[in-house]
């Protein structure tokens, strides 16, 4: 990922005036601690930020954080008007509970990425795309016509093309952001398509999934891009409510996230692409929902929304 000016991402972004940005000699205690955003997060152990409202995803720029917040209640296909992206430093302190968009709320914002200096956001039926220098949206694309309400995660395959699930409908769409803008068909059939992560080195596109018909029976699996047409198979036989995915550096495993009930008992798990065996990822705690997360190279921490907890941890786990 590009980095970009502090100056100009501060100051046009996330307008910081000079004033705000000078330490005061003796800050004002505020009048109700529980309403303000999150003191900056110890280095130490895990810790966990609060103050969200169902976050579901988290990703970076290399300098700051990004969460994605549903609204006040679990409805991911909702049209409620109560959804927004925080911004967060990388020591966990709420910089702006309410970054994006400026003006007005998303409906049901769930899956992020970040491609050149733009951040995208999928949100029930529509994508939308944000210059992160000035905040101003700069892409949008209606997929309504696809019959799909729960547009999910994404994964880059370049700073021109993305992949984003569809979980509702099984699929998987090839979206093109860059000159001549549209999107595709990838592949459908799938068990509701949940998180993504693209292998540019191998071509291939791992995807987790949520699972049919109120079931756990979301599988991991890969769709190979090397041949004339995309073919999907499944890496193991694990199965569950699955959410989020990512890639180690190496390519050899994939860590994924599964809430396995609606209660605090999710965990995350590792799978090995070549042999299928699962292991175990050491957290401090089970989750609530344990969502789209993103894993930090550059300190090996793993950002974890908990979705039904209002929380996202931060927490540099074993296992993997």
């Amino acid at each position: 990922m590009k980095k970009f000016a502090g100056a100009m991402v501060i100051v046009a972004l996330f307008a910081y005036s000079a004033e705000a940005a000078k330490p005061a000699k003796k800050p004002a205690k505020p009048a109700n601690p529980a309403k303000q955003e999150q003191k900056a997060a110890p280095t130490g152990g895990p810790i966990k930020i609060e103050g969200f409202d169902t976050p579901e995803s988290v990703v970076s720029d290399g300098r700051f954080f990004y969460v994605s917040n549903m609204g006040k209640e679990l409805k991911p296909q909702a049209k409620d008007g109560d959804g927004y992206v925080s911004l967060l430093s990388p020591d966990g302190k709420i910089l702006r509970k309410k970054l994006l968009p400026q003006n007005g709320f998303f409906n049901s914002p769930k899956g992020l990425i970040v491609a050149g200096a733009y951040l995208y956001v999928a949100d029930v039926d529509m994508i939308y795309g944000y210059y992160l220098p000035t905040g101003k949206q700069m892409f949008k694309m209606d997929f309504s016509k696809e019959s799909t309400t729960f547009l999910n995660a994404f994964a880059k395959k370049d700073d021109s093309t993305l992949f984003v699930s569809s979980t509702d409908t099984g699929k998987i769409f090839e979206v093109t952001i860059r000159g001549k803008t549209g999107y595709k068909l990838l592949i459908d059939g799938l068990k509701g398509p949940n998180g993504l992560k693209y292998d540019a080195a191998a071509k291939k596109l791992y995807v987790v999934g949520w699972g049919k018909d109120s079931q756990p029976n979301g599988e991991v699996g890969v769709v190979d891009l090397n041949g004339a047409a995309p073919v999907y198979k499944s890496v193991t036989t694990y199965k569950g409510y699955l959410d989020g995915v990512v890639l180690t550096s190496d390519g050899k495993k994939l860590v994924f996230s599964d809430w396995v009930r609606f209660e605090k008992m999710g965990w995350l798990r590792t799978c090995d692409v070549a042999t299928g065996a699962i292991s175990e990822v050491k957290l401090s705690e089970p989750i609530g929902g344990p969502a789209d997360f993103f894993y930090d190279a550059a300190t090996g921490k793993l950002w974890i929304p908990m979705m039904m907890e209002g929380k996202v941890l931060v927490e540099k786990p074993s296992g993997f």
